[in-house]
């Protein structure tokens, strides 16, 4: 059984609200969710016996420096995989994931979260997350799919306790915004999701 790019999105959003939903949870960073998400994947994946991978870090696009440009996520499928694994220095030139993730991740600064960060963690106004670095991963997610590297390219920005809300964002009051990103008509297409 194969699902297509839509599908893994919907599923992993899925993933997603159950992990916030679920109250005992909690997060640190953005990279305490890449790597819960990235376990219920496996798992998905290994229950459902799906042909596909999912790696977190993943190289995609050549950088300006010596690393490459990474996804925080990828789900790519075992084809693929096999053509990376035969030769492991071509990656960047046969990589195609399925659906490529990007995430940012700004906690709650408020009272039901204090106890959980060092009391200098948050100065009045400060954030984990610049929205600039928002906007970056969009722009990130867009190229990967423009450049043929995802078939589908999706920015997750995650605002536990709603510090962005009505400050930088069009949607005012959604706790989370994910952006996706394909391919219509030979043009990438960007939208809310």
């Amino acid at each position: 059984m194969k699902r297509t790019p839509e599908e893994w999105l919907k599923k992993v959003k899925e993933l997603l609200m159950e992990k916030f939903a679920d109250k005992t949870k909690k997060f640190f960073t953005e990279r305490d969710i890449v790597y819960s998400l990235q376990e219920d994947i496996r798992k998905d994946i290994k229950n459902n016996n799906l042909p596909y991978k999912v790696f977190n870090d993943c190289p995609i696009l050549p950088g300006k420096a010596k690393r490459p440009l990474c996804a925080d996520l990828v789900i790519i499928s075992e084809d693929n995989f096999g053509e990376l694994k035969k030769n492991p220095k071509n990656i960047l030139k046969k990589i195609c994931a399925e659906i490529a993730f990007e995430f940012k991740y700004e906690p709650d600064h408020g009272n039901k979260r204090k106890d959980d960060f060092q009391p200098k963690k948050f100065f009045s106004d400060s954030r984990v997350v610049s929205w600039n670095g928002v906007e970056k991963d969009r722009d990130r997610i867009t190229d990967f799919v423009k450049k043929n590297k995802a078939k589908i390219g999706c920015s997750v920005f995650i605002d536990e306790g709603g510090v962005f809300q009505g400050k930088y964002s069009p949607e005012e009051h959604a706790p989370y915004i994910i952006y996706k990103c394909k391919m219509v008509s030979g043009k990438p297409m960007l939208e809310p999701f």
